[in-house]
């Protein structure tokens, strides 16, 4: 599981629900989305407004900054990956690469989220 600090987890939300995220847990302060746990494949992912999450984790930038990292995200099969590149296409979702088949098993494509961060998606 991993925490993302986000501008807006509301926009964040939606993102990640077309990847196929499912919301099961929702904080609120002053009227909108603070916080929110996702679920994907079994996997967990926790998104929360960046200056709660500066707040009350010492280290965290209280702004957006560069990405210097990718987080992985297993799909399932390479065809769940060509699948979910394909949906992602007719729902305009922009930023994402074109697939990739590796050398050591995978098909796999990445995308920006709307906070900067790299996802790469793999199917095995």
């Amino acid at each position: 599981m991993c925490e993302l600090g986000v501008a807006d987890v509301a926009s964040s939300i939606e993102f990640y629900e077309k990847l196929g995220f499912e919301t099961i847990e929702l904080e609120s302060a002053g009227g909108s989305f603070s916080w929110a746990e996702l679920s994907f494949h079994g996997s967990r992912l926790m998104l929360q407004e960046i200056g709660g999450l500066a707040g009350h984790l010492p280290g965290i930038a209280r702004k957006l900054t560069a990405p210097s990292h990718a987080i992985v995200l297993r799909v399932g099969s390479a065809g769940d990956a060509e699948a979910l590149h394909r949906r992602l296409g007719e729902l305009g979702v922009a930023g994402q690469t074109g697939l990739r088949r590796t050398g050591y098993g995978t098909t796999e494509f990445s995308i920006v989220d709307p906070d900067g961060y790299v996802l790469l998606i793999a199917g095995y």
